[in-house]
């Protein structure tokens, strides 16, 4: 959830967003920063996006001297966070944020350096909610259990059942029994292993 503040100093504003929005673990988020349209590029001596980590500042993005120095970035923040470039011109320094990671929660202060003056808007990510493959895996992890369960089930109404073939099916059962849930586990580790790799 995205809360955000105007911050007005002499003719210098710098607006966010009102609204809120949720956003899942590996999506795309964007943090809103408008400059009054009145000041032209030039005149945009820094542009920056930081992030308030306990007592101090992480730096997400920089703008300066008419360029985006990506460089500049915290480590946790390279090759994830970027300016829509063509919008730059007309004021609006709004972040992209690539692949959101849990430790992504927090506020964040777009601040703006323009003519002498200063003036910043702050945005906070409140919550992250849970990716499809986040989900995919409680479903794996809850069918695996449930089919073991059903199995058990199975292979105790046929241990009581009198008919030749029982034997056969229990075997068969058994060996599902000992298989089915053990694949299920398997893959949603897999997936599990994928989504820690992509967040890290």
């Amino acid at each position: 959830m995205l809360v955000s503040k105007n911050h007005i100093t002499e003719r210098l504003l710098v607006s966010g967003s009102d609204e809120s929005i949720s956003a899942s673990i590996r999506e795309d988020i964007t943090l809103n920063c408008s400059v009054d349209s009145h000041i032209t590029p030039e005149h945009f001596e820094e542009v920056s996006w930081k992030k308030t980590d306990e007592d101090d500042y992480i730096l997400v993005l920089l703008y300066q001297n008419n360029k985006t120095l990506s460089d500049s970035s915290g480590e946790r923040y390279r090759d994830r966070a970027e300016f829509f470039t063509g919008e730059i011109p007309k004021g609006n320094f709004s972040l992209r944020l690539k692949s959101v990671r849990t430790e992504d929660k927090g506020v964040y202060m777009c601040q703006v350096f323009a003519g002498g003056l200063s003036a910043n808007a702050t945005a906070e990510l409140k919550r992250l909610g849970f990716s499809v493959l986040h989900i995919m895996v409680l479903i794996l992890c809850i069918s695996a259990s449930g089919s073991a369960l059903l199995l058990c089930c199975l292979i105790y109404c046929r241990s009581h059942n009198n008919v030749p073939t029982a034997t056969k099916h229990i075997r068969t059962l058994g060996f599902l029994h000992a298989l089915l849930p053990n694949i299920i586990m398997f893959v949603a580790s897999f997936i599990w292993g994928f989504i820690e790799d992509t967040v890290s």
